[in-house]
């Protein structure tokens, strides 16, 4: 970003989000059978968004997605994750950062038809 997004720009955004159904539920996996979604009891989108204030450069960041990406999700909540870095700079002048992190499974073009 040029200017990096403001704390509640960032939970407006992930407040969108979970409009949608998808972000709402939570995958349930069955013996034998085929997995299915199911409304996450108490869904709460403030559990999915986290803020992490540390002055972080680009490298810092790459390194924090990998060990983010090689860590398991709670199977009893829906499957993705928000972390905002408000304090991240880089060499061309990004502020700012999002990470989303989503399981290949929301991003399954069957789950997106209207």
């Amino acid at each position: 970003f040029e200017t990096p997004p403001t704390t509640q720009g960032v939970e407006d955004l992930v407040r969108s989000l979970c409009r949608h159904r998808r972000f709402r539920q939570r995958l349930v996996r069955r013996r034998w059978l085929w997995h299915y979604w199911e409304d996450s009891p108490g869904f709460d989108p403030a559990q999915h968004l986290a803020e992490n204030p540390v002055q972080l450069g680009g490298q810092e960041l790459q390194e924090r997605v990998s060990k983010l990406l090689t860590t398991g999700m709670d199977p009893t909540r829906p499957p993705w994750s928000a972390t905002f870095y408000p304090n991240y700079s880089d060499e061309d002048g990004h502020k700012g950062a999002i990470l989303f992190r989503l399981h290949h499974s929301m991003g399954d073009g069957f789950v997106w038809r209207v």
